[in-house]
Parts: C-alpha cells; sequence; structure tokens
C-alpha cells in the first residue's frame, strides 16, 4: 500500500514538474510570436511560482500573492474587467495573509468530511447574489463595463472557490473547477471579442493551468483518502452500546449498587 502511495506522489510531482515546463514555454512562445508581451508574461511566471511553492515559504508566500495580486489587478484594468480587478485581487490577497496569519497548513486541500451546513449555503447563496447584482450595477454605471454581468459572475464564482478553500470543505473541489474554467473562457472571449489585448492569452493559460494542477492535486487527495487503512471501531462507539448504556443510565438513576447481589458483608456467597 505505502508502495503504491508513494509511486501516486511521484506520479502526482511529476505531472506538476511537466506542466509547470510546458505552461512555461507555451508563455514564451507567445512572446517570441509577438501575441503577447514580457510584462504579462511575468505574471505567468509568478502565477505558476505561487502555486507550486505554495506552503514551501511564508515570506515567500507573501510576496508572490502581492505580486500576483498587483499584476493580475493591472492586467484586469488594461482589459476592461473591473470587478475581476477589484474583488479577486483583494480576496485572494486577504485569503493568503489569513492563511499565513492564522498558519493554516494549505497542503491539506480540505477537511475529510467537512460539507457546508444548510444555513452556511443559504447565507453564502444570498451574499453572492447581493454581491453579483451590487458590483454589477457598479460596474455598469459607474464605467458601462461592456462585459459586465460575465465580469462579475466569474468574479464572484471565483471567490466563493476561495472562500471554500478557506474553509476546506468538500464543496471546493467542484466550484474551484467550475471558477476556473469561468475565467479561461472570459479571458478567451476577451481576446476573441477585442483583438487580442495585453495579458488576455497569458491569463488564459495560467488558469487553465491551474486546472490541470488541481486535477492533479484532486486524484492524489482521491488516493490518500479512498486507501486510507481503516481503524476498528471499538464496541464502545457503537450506536448499539450507546443505546443500551442510555437506556440503563435511566433505569437505573442511582447507579450501581454498594454491593453485589448475592455476596454477603465478609464478601462470602452465602
Amino acid at each position: 500500500m505505502a508502495k503504491t502511495e508513494q509511486t501516486t506522489q511521484k506520479r502526482s510531482f511529476k505531472i506538476e514538474i511537466i506542466s509547470f515546463i510546458l505552461f512555461m514555454g507555451l508563455s514564451v512562445v507567445l512572446c517570441v510570436i509577438n501575441l503577447e508581451n514580457y510584462i504579462s508574461l511575468s505574471m505567468v511566471g509568478v502565477g505558476l511560482l505561487a502555486l507550486y511553492l505554495n506552503d514551501v515559504n511564508k515570506a515567500v508566500d507573501l510576496i508572490l500573492a502581492v505580486l500576483w495580486s498587483s499584476f493580475y489587478a493591472y492586467f484586469c484594468y488594461v482589459n476592461g474587467l473591473a470587478v475581476n480587478g477589484v474583488l479577486i485581487s483583494l480576496w485572494y490577497l486577504f485569503i493568503k495573509i489569513h492563511d499565513i496569519v492564522a498558519k493554516v497548513d494549505t497542503r491539506d486541500l480540505v477537511k475529510e468530511n467537512n460539507k457546508l451546513k444548510g444555513h452556511e449555503i443559504w447565507a453564502l447563496v444570498i451574499v453572492s447574489i447581493c454581491l453579483v447584482v451590487g458590483s454589477y450595477l457598479l460596474s455598469k454605471l459607474w464605467i458601462n463595463e461592456k462585459l459586465a454581468i460575465f465580469d462579475t459572475i466569474t468574479a464572484v464564482l471565483f471567490c466563493i472557490s476561495l472562500f471554500l478553500m478557506m474553509k476546506r470543505t468538500t464543496e471546493y473541489f467542484i466550484v474551484r473547477l467550475i471558477a476556473m474554467a469561468g475565467q479561461a473562457a472570459i479571458w478567451i472571449a476577451l481576446a476573441l471579442l477585442y483583438g487580442f489585448k495585453t495579458g488576455s492569452l497569458h491569463i488564459t493559460l495560467l488558469f487553465v493551468a491551474y486546472i490541470v494542477y488541481d486535477m492533479s492535486r484532486l486524484s492524489k487527495w482521491s488516493y490518500s483518502h479512498t486507501n486510507a487503512p481503516t481503524k476498528e471501531k471499538s464496541i464502545l462507539d457503537s450506536e448499539e452500546y450507546k443505546a443500551a448504556k442510555k437506556k440503563y443510565d435511566r433505569t437505573h438513576a442511582s447507579g450501581l449498587p454498594g454491593k453485589s447481589v448475592g455476596v454477603d458483608k465478609d464478601s462470602k456467597r452465602s
């Protein structure tokens, strides 16, 4: 079992290294053929390093988070995605600072059986709707953004995925995948509709890289949990024992008798 797990870890590591080299190579090619520039290439480098060096060193994590947030806010501003620029940059930076201050082990993607409760889901839905409506109105009325509704929805979805990552809930995986796909889609649309503006292709590649990396992490996490050795449960933990104990406690409220039945004061059977 341990050997198989080690093999899975090595395979996952190889996938991560190969994808890093592949996406950085594609990003350089885009610069060479003049579809992108080296400023947006720097953002891809920072984004990938922030991904692969996550939780290696807290100071490095913070520096990369500040750099990535700054880069992303700048390119969103240049490309007219105001909501993405404000919400994602600030929320991502806050999450990273929270993880550092709270000393969260970010290598543990989610906590087993940690799911959102009913009231938490409703609260998240209500806050998200308010955020979408408010952000859309501001972006539309303030700067008359052309892709306002798509900008708003993708940004809020991404922020939800970051919140679930902070909470380490099992819903994180599916929401994260949808959020990343939405981000890649809006940047592709931006490139096609507005003539491949600076950063649009590089950022698309970056989010695709995130999807590949997340799938690798999900596979590794899934294997480690589905193949984990199961602990034998004690009979004292069984529901039957708990029910019997509760019934006994009700019928013997005063506790056990002072002496055992059938034994006299000299501890001799009569």
